[in-house]
């Protein structure tokens, strides 16, 4: 799910103008970044969850913002909508796959053969 989260971070926050939220609570948690002239560079994939589920929520609150005030405009509303329909139907999809199961393209091909062989007989 945090993958999830990660990339909707990554997709959306070019469509923000402001960005002093996400700075504010990057510096008040001590997160690394690295700054030069053209702005500041986070590593999405370092970041601890808790503060990658606080960061979504700051980009989900904003665009939330720019949605309903019509700012945004028609081609990044509809890239923002299918985002939030992706992330709802893979958060979905996490729910309903049982991380016990142990799938076919796990073994190797040998293996494979074997497993597909021994189901004839069942």
């Amino acid at each position: 799910m945090e993958i999830n989260k990660r990339h909707f971070i990554y997709k959306n926050i070019t469509q923000i103008d402001s960005h002093n939220k996400i700075i504010d609570f990057l510096k008040d948690t001590n997160t690394k970044y690295t700054e030069n002239k053209n702005g500041i560079f986070l590593n999405l994939n370092t970041i601890e969850d808790n503060k990658i589920d606080h960061i979504y929520l700051i980009v989900n609150e904003i665009m939330l913002n720019i949605y309903e005030g019509g700012d945004l405009d028609p081609k990044d509303e509809c890239e923002y909508e299918m985002n939030e329909i992706v992330l709802q139907k893979e958060e979905k999809k996490d729910d309903l796959i049982n991380h016990n199961d142990i799938f076919l393209s796990s073994f190797s091909k040998k293996d494979q053969e074997i497993i597909q062989y021994s189901k004839l007989y069942l």
